[in-house]
C-alpha cells in the first residue's frame, strides 16, 4: 500500500489498486503478480500504438478510394437500394 501511494494512488484507490492487482488474495502484491500487471500494460499500450497505425493506415486507404471515386459510387449505389426499400 505505501508503495502505491507513493506512485500517485492514495487512500482508496491505493486499496482499489492493491484489489485488482492482488490476484491471489493473500492481502500483498508479490513480483509474480507485479510482472503480471506491467506486462497487461505494456499489452495496452501497444495496442494504441498499433490502434494509431492501422488508423492512419485506413485514412491513406479512404483518401486513395475517394480521389478514384469508388467512395462516391458505392455511396450513390447504397442510397439507391435505400431509396427502393
Amino acid at each position: 500500500m505505501e508503495i502505491m501511494e507513493e506512485v500517485g494512488a492514495q487512500g482508496d484507490d491505493a486499496q482499489e489498486m492493491m484489489c485488482i492487482l492482488d490476484s491471489n488474495s493473500d492481502g500483498s502484491l508479490s513480483s509474480d503478480e507485479f510482472d503480471l500487471f506491467q506486462k497487461q500494460v505494456e499489452l495496452m499500450r501497444n495496442l494504441e500504438d498499433r490502434d494509431a497505425q492501422y488508423k492512419t493506415l485506413l485514412n491513406k486507404k479512404l483518401e486513395m478510394a475517394d480521389s478514384s471515386g469508388l467512395i462516391q459510387a458505392f455511396t450513390k449505389e447504397l442510397r439507391d437500394r435505400l431509396a427502393m426499400n
